[in-house]
């Protein structure tokens, strides 16, 4: 089942206290609103000193095999942004969710605490255990995003028959400046791959290409770009460099200065357009959604709130933006981008897509390199309400085929299995299309059988089969799904394949 609807929970952050240096050392949160109401307290909570170090650490990618010290700072950042009262408030709104929601943690944050990755939040087990699943990103029921106090503009939520889609990258001269970007040829033909399999959406790529033309990388200019936003866009992507210029600022450690992308002129050397002419660009284009694939691109300094590239763009009027706060490994920045794209095609939330992007870069560095830091880098800022960007087209047919790519996810939890016991995850029989994500945690007792899954003739769509227990004695069933497809009834033939399992079931549990 796919998360719908996420509910709010509302975090103020602001600074309380300042060192003699003028940084930051104390900082004051409240929950604003929660699914279970709103916060009475505000906290005071010590900014550990040590943090900054360690998020130089992380952006360097000193971090990146060293996963307890990726927990530590984690939970330091979860410390801060979630501190007990706010914690408790935080886990009996997770309680709060039905079978279908989400949780999005909305951050509002005073201008010094916006340059934090707070997107590495990490929360330990109840039993004190440590593991990548820690991470509160990672768990596709949340959703962390930046809110910037902004009107919203009119009515975005007409249903077209199509999405336009303008993609630029570019990858100029001189290259001993901006290093050349091997892989936006892969990155363009993954987005292209996965638009392609979606009906109804238009995907325009500048510069424009023939399939097979894998030279150079590609180098949009400013001319062409604008000749692509002549006609009504939905949204616009751009891969490539990005800066943040900036020097030091009033107070000592930190930063002032101006976020810019990276385009190429008439002789492919670089141009540097800043925030404020991009938004210019933008502006009254019908543009939605603006993904930044540019490393940096989501980094923003602690006085001029506009002076990030992110910023300026919700500032001009864009619902929801989607950039980098980090360097991105470009192959990586490809499965983020093209798993984000499918989400949307079908009408998701932008949260739950961002969500399906992270997962796809753990999948991409699963084998060999399993704490690569790439996953937190996506920083989304949004201002529509209930996360929803767009509505689905109106081709019945293209929405189902493109939810038929989407990730079937089937997570079970049990606290023990003895040795008496069996667990099987899922069983999928009949599959024509999609995946199925299994996940799967014991750290009690079930004693007798216990199956996460049986799912026969999966069609497509997005299957998530949630399981808790603390002990389970007996036979222990996750989910039976028929037909995954328009809801049609299980044949004749799984009605059978069923009972067999059934009888099965009866006969092996202890």
């Amino acid at each position: 089942m796919a998360i719908r609807h996420y509910r709010d929970l509302v975090l103020v952050l602001e600074v309380a206290a300042q060192d003699r240096r003028g940084a930051v050392s104390k900082v004051a949160v409240q929950v604003f609103d929660s699914p279970v109401g709103q916060g009475e307290l505000k906290e005071t909570i010590n900014l550990p000193g040590d943090l900054r170090r360690q998020l130089r650490w992380l952006e360097g990618r000193a971090l990146d095999q060293e996963p307890q010290r990726q927990y530590d700072l984690g939970e330091a950042l979860a410390a801060v942004l979630l501190p007990p009262y706010a914690r408790r408030l935080f886990g009996e709104s997770l309680r709060r969710l039905g079978e279908d929601e989400g949780l999005r943690l909305r951050l509002r944050l005073a201008e010094e605490l916006a340059d934090f990755p707070w997107e590495y939040l990490y929360v330990r087990e109840a039993r004190g255990e440590r593991s990548a699943s820690g991470f509160l990103l990672l768990d596709p029921r949340l959703s962390l995003v930046r809110h910037e106090a902004l009107p919203v503009p009119g009515d975005w939520f007409e249903t077209p028959s199509r999405r336009r889609i303008v993609i630029a990258m570019a990858s100029p001269e001189p290259y001993a400046e901006y290093p050349k970007l091997e892989q936006l040829a892969v990155e363009r033909r993954a987005i292209r791959q996965a638009l392609d399999s979606a009906a109804g959406l238009e995907a325009v790529f500048v510069p424009e290409y023939a399939e097979g033309d894998q030279a150079e990388p590609p180098s949009a200019n400013l001319k062409q770009l604008m000749a692509a936003l002549v006609e009504h866009t939905d949204v616009f992507h751009f891969s490539g460099h990005g800066q943040f210029v900036g020097e030091m600022g009033p107070t000592l450690e930190s930063t002032v200065g101006e976020g810019s992308i990276v385009l190429a002129d008439a002789r492919n050397q670089a141009l540097s357009v800043s925030a404020e002419r991009l938004a210019e660009v933008l502006r009254s284009k019908g543009v939605r959604l603006v993904v930044l694939g540019a490393c940096e691109t989501g980094r923003r300094d602690g006085h001029n709130v506009w002076s990030g590239v992110a910023a300026a763009l919700l500032k001009a009027g864009i619902p929801a933006v989607v950039a980098m706060q980090y360097t991105i490994e470009d192959g990586l920045a490809a499965a983020f981008s093209a798993a984000l794209y499918r989400a949307l095609a079908v009408g998701l939330t932008i949260d739950e897509a961002v969500s399906l992007g992270r997962a796809a870069i753990r999948a991409e560095t699963i084998d060999g390199r399993p704490h690569v830091r790439d996953w937190g880098v996506p920083v989304l800022y949004l201002r529509a309400p209930g996360g929803v960007v767009f509505n689905p087209i109106r081709d019945v047919r293209a929405r189902r085929e493109a939810e038929s790519q989407l990730e079937q996810l089937v997570q079970q939890r049990v606290r023990r299995v003895s040795k008496r016991g069996r667990l099987v995850g899922a069983r999928i029989e009949a599959m024509a299309g999609g995946a199925v994500k299994v996940e799967q945690k014991v750290t009690e007792e079930a004693n007798g059988f216990v199956l996460g899954a049986t799912t026969f003739g999966l069609e497509g769509g997005r299957l998530t089969v949630r399981q808790e227990a603390d002990v389970v004695s007996g036979t222990m069933v996750g989910a039976r799904i028929g037909r995954l497809g328009g809801g049609a009834p299980a044949d004749a033939a799984e009605e059978q394949a069923l009972a067999a399992l059934e009888k099965l079931l009866r006969l092996e549990s202890p």
